[in-house]
């Protein structure tokens, strides 16, 4: 056998195990053939090719492009959630030199276009002589748009973009999530604040890179590595913190002389087009600029910092508790805050110099309080007095008026565990919950292996929205004077009857020999009409006329907060109709009454039904209603639970 073959067939014996290794073993052990191993030569198989590919390597660059504004690097990121403007991703655009950053908040990729547009004409106006090279990005659409191929090409700008899966090649501008994300998770965390203000953190935390110094340029700021001037720090602040604005007059909604000149509000990041800073005012929601020369701003305080309720009474921290509403409740019982009532003459002090709930001054530290004041809040001792403690003092005429005290109830130790009657739905909980992931989007249950089911099923709901005509389309225009999301309603109480009605009322049933008959109605929430005017976007995966055509809905829909208080008064004028009454007690219940005597019962729970009464009349009960409504027969009711 030829040295070639002998090495194919070793090969393929040893399960395609590496030439030299091969080679190596038919050196010093018997491996069944009759071969020179002197003679074996190696060779290239196609199945090892294909089989035993590998990514190759990328090294970094020891040496980075030295001027300035000849290397763009741009990305977009998309987060779970988006800001109050609907802005959920954000463009990322870093000079490769001096590492200058920024950054623009996006409502959909394609406005990623304009930004880059924008940002290269102010750096060709900037910095005359002196222009973009390239642009460095992914492959992503919005970055290889004609339109922005043909701008970069009459500004003599190059384009290039990364191989495909191959983000390494722009890791530059890659790392951000690495850099930023854990930044803005922080300062979240901290502040307390809602997931939705992201976009004032995320524009907060890259003015302040861009300010300090990076160790990759020496410890120069970037800032200062592209503009040829020093940054100033002077005038950063702590986002998130409080700060009291002036209110212009003009803006004041109380006219009077002694209405408040300024309003707590919250700093959201700095101002681009102004000079100052963004705020956000507390009380209204609304976002104003101001300089930041005479705005106190309380760096100690976030959001969740209280104010004064009643003047003269000033509320004073004990401990770090007060302002930490997630302690437990052992800890919070011994730090209670006083309320303390303060003599004319000190109100008068307070009054000129700030207000007192907004002065840190005010706020004393429990270190640094009265000795009657810190041994009040932290050795507070059972009581069962009713009355409220004052303990005066004649020479200071400081009254120190201490709320009622109240048993500090400790949760106990013990662990607890459930009754026994309760074990098989815990059981059954465990195995519905671990048996399958349930998708909660379209996104997630397009990738789950249960995407012909869940497409079935969304089918089905589409043509089921069809038939009772729930919604029609039209442009988005229409919809400019829309409400924000989710505020847009009034009334949403949707009664439901009681328990012990419906044990009274089946008891009442099973001693006439009654049916208990069940009752489902399908889409219930499907049937009724809108009062108010209600838009909503496309489903996802199903858009008919593209993303400018919205729905405008005719009908409830499941999700509306106020769906359930219109479904049961569609169905209470129904029954209405049909002849029921409705107890007073519980509006949940009906009942038919023929020559003074009650003939059939009705309960309702949402769109459970149960009707208890004879045969025949409960047929043309139940006939009555499928006239309006479509029913779905559940037989006789052996054991009822709520859907």
């Amino acid at each position: 056998m030829d040295s070639k073959k002998s090495m194919e067939l070793l090969h393929q014996r040893f399960g395609h195990m590496g030439m030299s290794t091969v080679k190596l073993l038919a050196n010093k052990l018997d491996v069944g053939i009759e071969i020179n191993a002197k003679d074996l030569s190696s060779y290239d198989r196609v199945a090892c090719a294909a089989g035993k590919a590998k990514r190759m390597s990328y090294a970094r660059f020891p040496v980075r492009n030295s001027k300035p504004l000849e290397t763009l690097m741009m990305e977009i990121c998309s987060m779970s959630e988006p800001t109050i403007d609907g802005s959920s991703m954000f463009l990322f655009v870093i000079e490769e030199s001096t590492r200058y950053k920024w950054t623009y908040l996006l409502k959909k990729k394609s406005d990623a276009e304009s930004h880059v547009k924008v940002l290269l004409n102010r750096l060709a106006g900037h910095f005359a002589g002196k222009t973009v090279l390239r642009l460095r990005s992914d492959q992503g659409g919005e970055f290889s748009s004609n339109v922005l191929i043909e701008f970069c090409d009459t500004l003599g700008i190059g384009q290039t973009f990364t191989n495909a899966y191959s983000p390494q090649e722009n890791g530059f501008v890659e790392r951000v999530n690495g850099v930023v994300l854990p930044r803005l998770r922080a300062m979240l965390a901290a502040t307390h604040l809602p997931s939705s203000l992201w976009g004032g953190s995320l524009l907060h935390v890259m003015a302040t890179l861009n300010r300090l110094p990076t160790k990759p340029l020496g410890l120069v700021p970037p800032h200062q590595k592209l503009f040829k001037t020093e940054p100033a720090l002077d005038d950063l602040r702590t986002w998130g913190c409080i700060a009291h604005v002036r209110v212009p007059p003009k803006s004041r909604q109380r006219k009077e002389k002694l209405a408040p000149r300024a309003q707590s509000s919250l700093l959201l990041g700095y101002s681009d087009n102004t000079i100052g800073y963004k705020f956000m005012d507390l009380v209204t929601a609304q976002v104003v600029t101001a300089r930041g020369g005479n705005v106190p701003f309380h760096e100690e305080y976030t959001s969740d910092y209280a104010r004064t309720q009643t003047v003269p009474v000033a509320r004073i921290k004990t401990s770090m508790d007060t302002y930490h509403p997630d302690r437990t409740a052992a800890s919070a019982c011994t730090t209670k805050q006083l309320d303390i009532v303060l003599p004319e003459g000190h109100l008068q002090n307070t009054v000129e110099s700030q207000p007192a709930a907004a002065s840190p001054t005010n706020l004393q530290d429990p270190a640094k309080a009265p000795d009657g004041v810190a041994k009040a809040g932290a050795h507070r001792k059972r009581s069962r007095r009713k009355k409220p403690v004052v303990v005066e003092k004649e020479t200071s005429g400081v009254a120190i008026e201490a709320p009622p005290t109240e048993p500090c109830l400790k949760r106990p130790r013990r662990k607890q565990k459930a009754h026994a009657r309760l074990w098989d739905y815990v059981v059954g909980h465990v195995q519905a919950t671990t048996d399958m992931q349930i998708s909660t989007t379209y996104k997630q249950a397009r990738a789950s292996k249960f995407w012909p089911q869940w497409r079935a099923a969304m089918l089905a709901e589409l043509q089921s929205l069809k038939d009772h005509m729930t919604w029609r389309l039209v442009l988005r225009t229409d919809t400019k004077k829309t409400k924000q999301l989710r505020i847009n309603y009034t009334e949403t109480y949707a009664p439901v009857i009681r328990f012990e009605t419906i044990r009274a009322a089946i008891y009442y049933a099973i001693q006439r020999e009654w049916l208990v008959l069940q009752y489902d109605v399908k889409t219930a929430f499907l049937y009724d009409d809108l009062d108010e005017m209600i838009f909503m976007e496309q489903p996802p995966g199903f858009q008919i006329e593209g993303h400018s055509m919205v729905c405008r809905l005719l009908k409830s829909l499941y999700g509306l907060n106020q769906v359930p208080n219109i479904w049961n008064k569609t169905l209470h004028a129904k029954l209405l109709v049909m002849g029921l009454a409705r107890l007073d007690s519980d509006y949940g219940f009906y009942a038919l009454k023929k020559d003074g005597e009650v003939t059939l019962l009705l309960t309702v729970y949402v769109d459970d039904l149960l009707l208890m009464g004879p045969s025949k009349l409960c047929e043309e009960v139940a006939a009555s209603l499928q006239e309006t409504f479509e029913l779905t027969t559940m037989g006789a009711c052996s054991a009822w639970r709520f859907s």
